[in-house]
């Protein structure tokens, strides 16, 4: 009796994943097409032609303490043809080191300057350093996805 309960209980459970799983990804692909965040998000890209990289999370540093932010940046790197996807991913580990150390300076050390730049200012600082580190024969483009700026997690 008691198993009988069981099964009807998650089956239950299944039905109800089963309706509402399909609305909250169509609701979700909806605000990351938005934006979500905050942050401006642009035409979804070709995984043919790209290779995005694993976001950047870069707390801010206001008044010589961490503040209640983050920077998060995602990037994505044009592809000179198919087959240079092997050798960007051997390389990602050396393109992701160049890349922070680039962010930070930009972004959480401290400056005179505005520290939070945009895309565009973003995507020209950034470009010639990954396809230095990603090699010009492999990488043409850098691609910024989305950036923006928002809680830290507690």
């Amino acid at each position: 009796m008691r198993l009988r309960g069981c099964a009807l209980a998650v089956a239950g459970v299944l039905a109800v994943c089963a309706v509402a799983a399909p609305r909250a990804l169509a609701d979700g692909t909806r605000a990351a097409a938005s934006g979500g965040h905050g942050g401006k998000v642009g035409p979804p890209l070709s995984a043919n032609e790209y290779f995005t990289l694993m976001p950047f999370v870069l707390p801010i540093v206001e008044r010589r303490e961490i503040a209640p932010k983050q920077f998060t940046l995602v990037l994505a790197l044009k592809l000179a043809d198919e087959d240079a996807r092997g050798e960007v991913s051997r390389r990602a580990a050396r393109i992701r080191d160049t890349l922070y150390t680039k962010l930070y300076r930009l972004i959480s050390f401290r400056t005179r300057k505005r520290r939070l730049v945009d895309k565009d200012e973003l995507r020209r600082a950034l470009e010639p350093l990954a396809l230095d580190a990603a090699g010009r024969d492999y990488v043409t483009e850098l691609v910024v996805q989305q950036a923006y700026l928002g809680n830290a997690p507690r």
